[in-house]
């Protein structure tokens, strides 16, 4: 997140905490998401949100535990996958959908977005990964950012990944 800010992008204030208790005095009644730093796998299992303010003190899962102001948004995920210069998208409905294909929908990505996209892949060193993305009340904001993803669900995502390997090849 540190890069990201860095770089100028849009991301939520963010705070590590080593600790529950830390989490929970550093989420300070407001509106907050916590998520588990370790990045494994759970599609969202590892992630707690309190836009209530109110972040409960038991652990829901082990830490270190990152805190994170909640986006005030209609909840839907802009998820969007880049291989080099190709960016394509896909709308989770909410927060907690899984990604099947009864719950996501592709989605044209506009100009603005798919340059913040890169430009996160700029920062990060990355040219093969997702940006999951919230519309709040200021525009997008970054929230999780995939070094490794699955691309479910993008129907060219094979030959977007080998055009770019392509590419980089020549």
């Amino acid at each position: 997140m540190s890069r990201l800010t860095d770089a100028g992008l849009p991301v939520p204030s963010t705070q590590r905490a080593q600790t529950r208790q830390q989490a929970v005095v550093a989420a300070q009644r407001r509106p907050v998401v916590v998520k588990r730093e370790a990045a494994d796998v759970g599609r969202g299992a590892h992630v707690a949100l309190a836009a209530d303010g109110m972040l409960v003190p038991d652990a829901p899962f082990p830490g270190p535990y990152i805190v994170q102001d909640h986006i005030q948004t209609d909840a839907s995920v802009y998820r969007l996958y880049i291989a080099g210069t190709h960016v394509r998208g896909l709308l989770k409905p909410n927060l907690r959908a899984q990604r099947d294909s009864e719950k996501v929908t592709p989605f044209d990505v506009e100009k603005d977005l798919a340059l913040l996209a890169i430009r996160t892949g700029d920062a990060l060193g990355l040219d093969i990964f997702g940006v999951d993305v919230l519309f709040g009340d200021d525009g997008p904001v970054l929230i999780d950012v995939n070094p490794f993803p699955g691309f479910r669900g993008v129907t060219d995502a094979v030959q977007m990944i080998a055009n770019h390997i392509a590419t980089v090849a020549l």
